[in-house]
This record gives C-alpha cells, structure tokens and sequence, in this order.
C-alpha cells in the first residue's frame, strides 16, 4: 500500500533539513522555496554563425534590442561570453 501522503511529507521535511516541501504522485519532492527565474534571455549572434546566451533585467529588455546589444559587448569586455562581432540579439522565449 505504500507510506501515506503526509508521512512521505515528513520524511521528504527530514530529508530537507525541516525546510518547506512536499511530494508529489510519484514521490518526488519539490521544494516550494524555489523561485521563478526573472530574468530574459536573449541569443547573441556572431558575424561568424556563433551564438551565445545572456540574461539581462526584465527593464533592461524593455528598453530594446540596443540597450541588450550595450549589454552583450560589456559581458564580451569582461569575458563572460565569447569575443567577435555580434551582428544582433533576439530574444528567446
């Protein structure tokens, strides 16, 4: 018959270190302090036919494709994403 709900909860709590969780169906847990990414993405694409990926504030995409493309050459300056000609951005969804 298998351990009832509520004690798969308290086992999954144990498990945790008492943080907040629970099971789902099939046993799994989940943590519900997870939070929800919030930021955008976008593709970087190179002269060369090479992308790369940044996530930039949700205002910063606001404000264009421009304020992104400031963003992608200071993440190249400082070596976060790979050096050569961004020919644009474009967001992923």
């Amino acid at each position: 018959m298998g351990i009832p709900l509520r004690d798969r909860k308290q086992v999954g709590a144990a498990v945790l270190g008492g943080r907040a969780c629970y099971t789902v169906p099939n046993g799994a847990l989940w943590r519900m302090s997870r939070h929800r990414d919030t930021k955008v993405m976008f593709a970087v694409r190179y002269e060369d036919g090479r992308s790369a990926y940044i996530r930039v504030s949700p205002e910063a995409a606001r404000y264009g494709h421009l304020v992104v493309m400031s963003i992608a050459r200071e993440q190249q300056k400082a070596g976060d994403i790979p050096d050569g000609p961004i020919v644009s951005v474009q967001q992923v969804r």
